[in-house]
């Protein structure tokens, strides 16, 4: 049965942009374009970090109206998933892709114009607005295209991509720093304009039209009642958010840990977190190379029971007095190690649960998943920040949700088995 589920519908192998006719299997080229456009958002955040400094000089300004211009791109991101993605099921994927990220080559450079911290807000959750086109739209052309075991392993092998992001972006905020702030912004500007270009060649419409619902409001209403009252959904949606938010704990806490608890320089600290950004890479290209002879369903599985084994014995090694700092090191790359089985295939369990509205789904998707990501790191201000306890207690808690989310979809996954 399940090799019968992972076959590519035969229609799809006309399509020789997406589809290897002799191997039946989607386009690396395809799967490039498409792992690019995820790790925009990660590239438009990273990057210009180091810069916050200069931007707040230069622009006359303050820390916290800087930091806004995060919380502006993020709600954009949000936003534009939120319509983008329902969007797409009625006019389909290709149109939307292409002008997200014109949008995006816009926003860029107007950011990189921006004379006064108002006009950078504004043009950053534009940025975002864009931005969350190649998010949304990435993974519902992956999911149009792929029956669920083989979509789980091209969204391993787009976060394999993804996860470049987070190792290349601080080192080129930092080569950034030695110029004037604009120019990393001008930068986000070239590369959305390439990825535009690229989409526009490589990427061909996955939704075809007789398979599009006419749009109307009372159906969009109806249709997303129907998906949020869908069981296996929400539960692989829940799993998948639940454990981003994790992530960013991690993300959150780990500059206090390493530097104050632990007395890292920021160089130091840099390697550190940019070997656990490979350790995900390496997870996620591991997931994707056993995920058709495991399933989808079992990685996840192992994933999350490790990830909370791992989280409890970092609580436990909180209390230590002696190895503490060499412990926790270890643990935190054995769990970015076991996180990365779970990203992946839960979101492709989640899409294959979407029958024919992959674009609300992803859409969906993505603003729990954000939402969650914002959560997550505030909840670790009620613990001592020099100290793994908060970190490791809103990891636990998280990965205890997801155990609760995934008892929802056992009777799914036996009925699959």
């Amino acid at each position: 049965m399940r090799a019968a589920s992972n076959r590519v519908p035969k229609t799809l192998c006309m399509n020789s942009m997406y589809i290897d006719e002799k191997k039946g299997l989607l386009s690396p080229k395809v799967v490039l374009v498409l792992g690019l456009l995820s790790a925009i958002a990660a590239l438009s955040t990273d990057m210009y970090l180091p810069l916050f400094p200069d931007i707040t000089s230069s622009l006359q300004t303050t820390p916290a109206r800087v930091q806004l211009s995060i919380t502006a791109f993020m709600i954009g991101l949000s936003v534009g998933q939120l319509i983008i993605g329902p969007c797409s099921d009625h006019y389909g994927r290709r149109k939307l892709l292409l002008g997200g990220t014109m949008l995006l080559t816009v926003a860029s450079m107007a950011c990189a114009l921006s004379s006064n911290i108002e006009l950078l807000i504004v043009a950053r959750f534009f940025q975002g607005l864009g931005g969350a086109a190649g998010i949304v739209l990435a993974r519902a052309i992956i999911s149009d295209l792929c029956p669920r075991d083989r979509a789980a392993q091209y969204f391993n092998l787009v976060l394999a991509i993804q996860g470049i992001a987070p190792i290349a972006a601080p080192l080129i905020g930092g080569v950034a720093s030695y110029f004037i702030w604009p120019v990393v912004f001008v930068f986000m500007a070239l590369i959305a304009c390439i990825t535009t270009f690229f989409s526009g060649y490589y990427v061909r419409e996955s939704l075809p039209i007789d398979q599009r619902p006419p749009f109307s409001f009372y159906k969009f209403f109806s249709q997303l009642y129907c998906l949020v009252s869908n069981k296996p959904y929400l539960a692989y949606t829940l799993i998948f958010s639940t454990q981003f938010g994790a992530l960013f704990a991690y993300i959150s806490a780990s500059p206090f840990i390493y530097q104050s608890l632990f007395k890292f320089s920021a160089g130091e600290f840099s390697i550190i977190f940019s070997i656990n950004a490979g350790i995900m890479m390496l997870g996620s290209i591991i997931s994707a190379r056993y995920v058709l002879k495991y399933g989808a369903n079992s990685l996840m599985r192992g994933g999350i029971i490790c990830t909370l084994v791992i989280s409890t014995l970092l609580c436990i090694v909180d209390s230590l007095s002696q190895f503490q700092c060499e412990i926790t090191i270890i643990l935190l790359f054995f769990m970015m190690f076991s996180m990365s089985f779970i990203f992946g295939n839960a979101a492709s369990m989640a899409m294959a649960a979407t029958s024919n509205l992959k674009g609300t789904g992803s859409a969906v998707m993505g603003a729990i998943q954000f939402c969650s990501a914002a959560i997550t790191p505030p909840l670790l201000g009620f613990g001592n920040p020099l100290s793994v306890l908060p970190m490791a207690l809103v990891i636990t808690g998280c990965s205890v949700i997801s155990i609760l989310a995934l008892l929802l979809t056992t009777t799914e996954g036996r009925s699959d088995e």
